[in-house]
């Protein structure tokens, strides 16, 4: 398949994520243009600490991302019983920084939806400052997503096959440019109907350029992914095309295949 179907700059679908959580407003977007992934966030200022995860907010205290008129880190209030990271996380839909944060210290509630549920991912570094590598904090199947506007930590987001049913039931695995990566599901749009962003799609299913869905009437609409090994496509008119180009896959991911119009691929 093409680098131009699933790494377009002109086309949205290939680098960004719609949003449907309530946090401070803001979409989440993935930025490949170094050849390394960030989390696209406003300038971050100086809410009285430096590192997540750290003991230097004193007892009872941790330091985390807060919002106020901007993203920042600072001392909050821990709770009496906090959420492992990993785990569901619930939030009021009240603003930054009013919002009480119920996961435990080095990590955040992410990725929150409308309904006020999201996911406790801990805090992870690049190695050059107050953190460890990533390695050394993130745990299996997870990669270190850096904070585009602070330097030197990030959060450790689930990575993910379309293959396998390895995601949480509110998200899907969707390639960001860089990594394939539990998203949370936007509007689970089936396959062949048109898309704006990468995760509009359903489970299974990614955004691509109309070029490579059959009678797709938009400017992108949802592709199935496929097996190579096992390749059955279900939309007419489309073939299981091998999503990487030749030698350039993932270790385990050879396989991975998208149904697509071959004379297109």
């Amino acid at each position: 398949m093409s680098d131009d179907a699933n790494d377009d700059e002109g086309n949205e679908a290939s680098g960004q994520t719609g949003t449907g959580e309530g946090e401070a407003g803001t979409d989440t977007e993935v930025d490949t243009d170094e050849g390394a992934t960030f989390v696209s966030m406003p300038d971050m200022g100086s809410g009285g600490c430096e590192v997540p995860g750290s003991d230097e907010c004193g007892p009872g205290m941790m330091c985390t991302l807060i919002y106020d008129s901007g993203w920042m880190l600072a001392c909050v209030e821990e709770v009496e019983d906090p959420v492992a990271a990993g785990e569901p996380c619930f939030v009021d839909t009240v603003p930054y920084p009013e919002r009480v944060d119920p996961c435990e210290s080095g990590s955040t509630c992410w990725d929150v939806m409308e309904d006020g549920w999201g996911t406790c991912l801990a805090f992870c570094g690049d190695g050059d400052g107050d953190w460890g590598d990533e390695e050394d904090v993130c745990p299996a199947k997870h990669d270190c997503n850096f904070f585009k506007d602070l330097n030197g930590f990030g959060l450790c987001t689930p990575v993910c096959t379309p293959l396998e049913d390895d995601c949480p039931e509110t998200c899907g695995c969707f390639w960001t440019g860089d990594a394939f990566w539990c998203v949370p599901l936007s509007e689970s749009i089936p396959t062949g109907q048109p898309c704006s962003y990468i995760n509009d799609c359903a489970r299974d299913n990614i955004c691509l350029d109309a070029a490579y869905i059959p009678g797709c009437e938009g400017s992108a609409c949802c592709g199935h992914f496929c097996d190579l090994d096992q390749p059955e496509c279900a939309t007419e008119g489309t073939q299981c095309v091998a999503f990487f180009d030749e030698g350039t896959a993932p270790l385990e991911m050879e396989n991975i295949g998208i149904c697509i119009d071959p004379e297109a691929g």
